[in-house]
């Protein structure tokens, strides 16, 4: 039997038009091929290349015809190749030759077999290049081999001016691994040997982008050890008088750049401050943020409002404040790196970065740049260099200290540039050996001793620097007497770390591009096909600040084709850069960050994350990109490392070695409902923690929820007579995982207030916050609060906090004045353990922030977002298994609940089984099929009735009108050039929902509103365009109100008609809308369960029969439906 890949390669290769849309597809299955092979492979690949390569390897095959294929058909895609015919045809076999050699299988006769012979590019010996390949092997500590990506050439690899002395250390193969990635910097042939190449330098893992500040940050007066930028990540995000300065002094220069400003503007710009960071003003100590720092403040103002206004204009410096680019970020991936400037002329010529604390003294005792700031920008400098191929003699980099002020423009040596990305590539394989999960090996050197390679003995370093690094190094240390506490550390920290990497790099998914470094290694064709990248794009309006200074902009999106839809969403982080040619990217251009606010069919609108000047806009066209931060990932460091320094209560609770407390004394003060009074009466008495599973529709939120701050209000209220200052230790924090989620809590909030006398306050940003909500926002309250005492009387008296995980982690200065009774967390079950230990594990003066916390979750619905393959996310550690740590994508929510079953214990554990959204039949298949049969309905009218459709008058009308739960049959895609796009099932929901619009209209049915009770389900972005189009095409009136979303999107939602497309068109596509689970000795899709219970009262799926029976929940749903064909345009029974 014909391999079924060789099908694909002959359907695809029949594909008329674009030949790009076919390299796409080929190239497709080269990826799908790799992935699958690589699957138990417990290395890491941030490239095609280097995962081909590994499975080549481990395969004992030859690698170069598949990777020469894969080459190619980049710079197809690149549109830096047009193949004729038989370029392709020799592409199409160089992949037949793979998968023959990969399987053993024979290539079908009808197929390209030719094998072109391998050749060898030779390059110049005076020529300078990047090379980019893959390390094949280190021969000594001064040579390696390297095989070029796409060139099929084993280099052997030495430095340039080889010397045996230890300053030359960028010069050794120290911190080099086999199958690393790298790139070799101004790689030059050697003259005696066309095989081996000169470098200048190595950057190994180049995709892995680290910040420059973040780099230059392992600069310490002590020494510059790898190591420290793993003590950075651990230490806490905290805030202090300097670094509130230094916030202060930026904004200061923006309000001086972009406004007219005098010195007498000086308190509009703190006010402006004070209300941005009115947290830390309030909470930081009344020490910190004294006279004497407003003194400071002022300044700080008049020293860079005189530089700006009169220096920066000099001609030796030459900064027109016209020209001015403010927090311009670039990315090197040449070098690894990203960064961002606080200030640069628009030619790039000049840039500044501002630092408002001290300079350092030189030998001479005079005032000088510090090392670590003056390596800050001459990275930046080399960026620019690399980038934009600036001649170095022509930048102009200026070190600007406010506090004095000082201008400083000088440059270290090209070796320090060298020796700061060789620390680079220490933290890249100190991240590596992590990844493997050798943590194990580093512990021993995390000790003061070895840290301070400078061996500094004096004051400064014994009474400041000492206790910083002995508060990392200890719990690190002490951790290793604690065999328990060590395994979960070095799991965890493993597992965040390739998470990591995968999202910086590249997943291991077919048809995805969620790694960051697909922004510039994907082609422009796959970037379009996928969403990922919006352009050509122009500017249709903007709002401006003062002074022509632009912070928010309309773009008009391009016409697109019926199967595109841009993959961003409100809130997404973009890049925007001028674009003129598909050659240009996010390396090449000047990119100005934002954040998407409205996403139309028409529009995008993009609100700036800084102000710019309006002449950046006047490009003809832009391009719109994702961007990313370590901001998510950094956190979950610092919240595992935190967890070592919990109470030891919260310790030993949480890793199961201490049991949860309970109060029996405790009574209720309210009266509820009888499907949850039981609930909220345990979760009061519980002392430690309190899980409560709620299945869809069980209300969570709106009923037991609600009940529970209910109760915790009149349980305060009667203790905040006695005592006046009961919330500044008893308040309680809600939150939640996503902001949808937290808006929902808010308006639950609102509507309890009806009746209840109570205030709350959210922590958290406008863009993220729904408009209705703003009024509760502490920025927004900052406009009537005079000063920093009413502000923190405001805050230690205020019953509620409320906010996202992430916002709350990042706000835990609140804790310096405020403790919590309780916090209860919504979405629980999407919550990896990492994102939810910083809370957790959060003290005050030697005790929990927190005294006890409730999880609200459902196992069963969508888990955390994990990249990881599930294979490389097990625990093989008994001593995990026996706390319930058994994959660590799993959430402590699962985890906890885990706990509880296998001690059974009953008093900590609630389960809501009364469901008052789906119609009984609807959920029926999924109460047997993940719930064991526990739900019951409320019953509410809906969920009982009839279907009573009237007067219907083609087949659509009747399937609508007779039909529950129905699944319509579509037929198999063949030929088509986007996985991601289903035509034939955009056309039949376009039906459906014809003839459930008609049917309201013959029925007289009023107030029906479709937006509100119409929704659709997708599995790929690229498909809410198709549906969306094709409603449009048939004139429906809501054709642009209908929510059309991911399954993701839709968890917490709901609609009276759902209509699900599962969209694919081949076998492989099926694991990609499922989420397969486990649970309770059932077997849970995750997705398919949030999609079918999203529906109130009738529910309809689209998809191929034959190509979903390769699920058996698939198949088993598709047998409880009633059918219609739309091949034959028939009703089956």
């Amino acid at each position: 039997m014909e391999h079924p890949l060789f099908t694909e390669i002959r359907q695809i290769s029949q594909l008329l038009g674009d030949h790009k849309v076919r390299y796409t597809r080929f190239l497709n299955i080269l990826k799908r091929v790799c992935i699958s092979e690589s699957v138990d492979f417990q290395g890491d690949y941030a490239t095609l290349f280097s995962r081909l390569f590994a499975v080549c390897q481990v395969k004992e095959i030859d690698y170069r015809p598949a990777d020469r294929f894969r080459h190619n058909a980049r710079l197809v895609l690149n549109n830096e190749l047009i193949p004729s015919k038989d370029d392709e045809l020799a592409d199409i076999a160089d992949l037949c030759c793979f998968i023959h050699y990969l399987y053993g299988v024979d290539i079908p006769s009808d197929l390209p077999q030719h094998i072109r012979s391998i050749k060898i590019k030779h390059f110049n010996s005076s020529q300078t290049r990047e090379v980019y390949g893959i390390i094949s092997g280190i021969d000594s500590l001064y040579s390696f081999r390297v095989i070029e990506a796409g060139n099929n050439i084993e280099y052997n690899v030495s430095f340039f001016e080889l010397q045996d002395t230890a300053s030359s250390d960028y010069q050794t193969t120290k911190y080099l691994y086999k199958g690393a990635n790298v790139c070799l910097l101004d790689a030059k042939t050697d003259p005696q040997r066309a095989d081996s190449l000169l470098v200048y330098m190595v950057v190994v893992e180049p995709d892995y982008l680290i910040d420059v500040s973040a780099l230059t940050a392992c600069i310490k007066p002590y020494g510059s050890s790898p190591l420290n930028f793993l003590l950075n990540r651990f230490s806490p995000n905290i805030s202090n008088r300097a670094i509130l300065m230094g916030n202060l002094a930026n904004q200061f220069m923006d309000d001086c750049i972009n406004r007219a400003q005098s010195e007498d503007n000086y308190l509009d710009s703190l006010k402006q401050c004070y209300e941005q960071y009115i947290l830390e003003f309030s909470c930081l100590e009344k020490e910190e943020v004294d006279l004497d720092f407003f003194e400071q403040a002022r300044i700080q103002y008049n020293n860079i409002y005189k530089s700006v206004s009169e220096r920066f204009k000099a001609p030796d410096i030459g900064i027109d404040s016209q020209t001015i680019i403010l927090e311009p970020s670039f990315i090197c991936p040449s070098l690894g790196l990203r960064g961002r400037l606080d200030v640069m002329t628009e030619n790039h010529l000049c840039v500044l970065e501002l630092k408002s604390g001290k300079a350092d003294f030189n030998k001479s005792r005079d005032l000088s740049p510090k090392a670590d700031h003056l390596l800050q920008m001459t990275l930046y400098g080399e960026i620019l260099r690399r980038n934009f191929n600036i001649d170095w003699n022509k930048l102009r980099t200026y070190l600007f200290y406010s506090t004095y002020p000082l201008l400083f423009n000088e440059r270290p040596s090209s070796t320090a540039i060298r020796d700061i990305l060789q620390l680079r590539n220490g933290i890249i394989y100190l991240l590596y050996l992590i990844r493997k999960g050798d943590f194990l090996r580093l512990i021993p050197l995390f000790n003061p001793q070895k840290l301070n390679q400078f061996n500094l003995n004096n004051r400064f370093y014994l009474q400041y620097l000492l206790p910083q690094i002995v508060a990392i190094t200890e719990p690190l240390q002490n951790m290793q007497n604690d065999f328990l506490l060590l395994s979960y550390f070095v799991h965890f920290i493993s597992f965040i770390e390739r998470e990591m990497f995968m999202n910086k790099t590249s997943d291991a998914r077919p048809d995805s591009l969620r790694g960051f470094a697909s922004t510039w290694n994907a082609d422009w064709q796959t970037k379009k096909m996928s969403g990922n990248i919006i352009a050509p794009l122009t500017v249709e309006g903007y709002d401006e600040t003062d002074n022509n200074k632009v912070n928010r902009v309309r773009f008009t999106l391009p016409q697109q084709d019926e199967d595109l839809t841009p993959n961003f969403s409100v809130g997404d982080m973009v890049q925007i850069y001028s674009f003129s040619s598909e050659e240009d990217n996010v390396t090449n251009k000047q990119l100005i960050r934002g954040n998407v606010t409205s996403l139309t069919s028409e529009h995008i609108d993009i609100k700036l994350t800084y102000p710019q000047n309006s002449k950046l806009l006047s490009k003809n066209h832009y391009a719109i990109e994702h961007d990313s931060t370590d901001g998510p990932s950094n956190q979950q460091f610092r919240n595992l490392f935190a967890f070592l320094t919990a109470t030891s209560a919260r310790k030993d609770l949480l890793l199961g070695r201490r049991e949860p407390e309970v109060d029996k004394q405790i009574s209720l003060l309210g009266s509820y409902p009888e499907t949850v009074e039981q609930i909220i009466l345990q979760a009061k008495q519980a002392k430690d923690y309190y899980l409560l599973i709620g299945p869809p529709g069980t209300g969570k939120t709106n009923l037991a929820l609600k009940s529970m701050v209910q109760e915790y209000l009149l349980t305060a209220e009667a203790a905040n007579r006695n005592c006046e200052t009961y919330y500044h230790d008893n308040a309680l924090l809600l939150t939640a995982y996503t902001n949808r989620a937290v808006d929902e809590i808010c308006s639950m909030l609102d509507n309890l207030s009806q009746s209840m006398s109570f205030d709350y306050l959210r922590i958290g940003s406008e863009q993220t916050t729904a408009a209705v909500h703003h009024s509760h926002l502490l920025s927004v309250r900052a406009h009537n609060l005079p000063n920093r005492k009413v502000a923190l009387s405001m805050i230690q008296n205020i019953p509620i906090i409320v906010g996202t995980v992430v916002s709350l982690t990042n706000a835990q200065i609140i804790f310096n004045k405020k403790r919590f009774h309780t916090a209860i967390i919504d979405e629980a079950s999407q919550l990896l353990e990492p994102q939810i230990l910083g809370l957790l594990s959060a003290k005050v003066n030697g005790e929990n922030a927190i005294q006890k916390f409730v999880l609200i979750g459902d196992h069963k619905q969508l888990p955390a977002v994990v990249q990881l393959p599930e294979n490389q996310t097990m625990v093989e550690v008994k001593e995990l298994h026996q706390i319930g740590l058994f994959n660590l994508r799993n959430s402590l929510f699962e985890r906890l609940h885990w706990l509880e079953k296998n001690h059974d214990r009953s008093n900590f554990v609630g389960l809501l089984n009364h469901q008052g959204r789906m119609h009984s039949d609807i959920a029926q298949f999924v109460n047997a099929k993940f719930y064991d049969g526990k739900l019951c309905v409320v019953p509410l009218p809906h969920q009982i009735e009839k279907l009573d459709w009237q007067h219907t008058d083609n087949i659509y009308e009747q399937f609508v009108a007779q039909t529950r739960i129905g699944f319509v049959r579509i037929a198999q895609l063949k030929n088509t050039d986007n996985l991601c796009v289903n035509i034939p099932e955009a056309s039949a929901i376009t039906k459906i929902i014809e003839a459930i619009c008609t049917l309201h209209s013959k029925n007289a049915l009023e107030n029906f509103e479709p937006a509100k009770q119409i929704g659709i389900i997708v599995p790929f972005r690229s498909q809410i365009s198709a549906i969306r189009n094709s409603l449009r095409k048939q004139g429906l009136a809501c054709a642009d109100t209908i929510t059309i979303d991911t399954v993701e999107c839709y968890q917490g939602s709901q609609r009276d008609y759902i209509l699900y497309s599962t969209t694919i068109s081949e076998p492989y596509q099926v694991h990609i809308i499922s989420n397969l689970q486990e649970i309770d000795g059932n077997i849970v899709d995750r997705k398919l369960n949030v999609a079918l219970t999203r529906a109130r009262k009738q529910l309809f799926i689209f998809g191929n029969p034959e190509i979903l029976r390769h699920s058996p929940l698939y198949s088993d749903l598709m047998s409880y439906c009633r059918h219609l064909d739309m091949m034959s345009t028939s009703l089956i029974e």
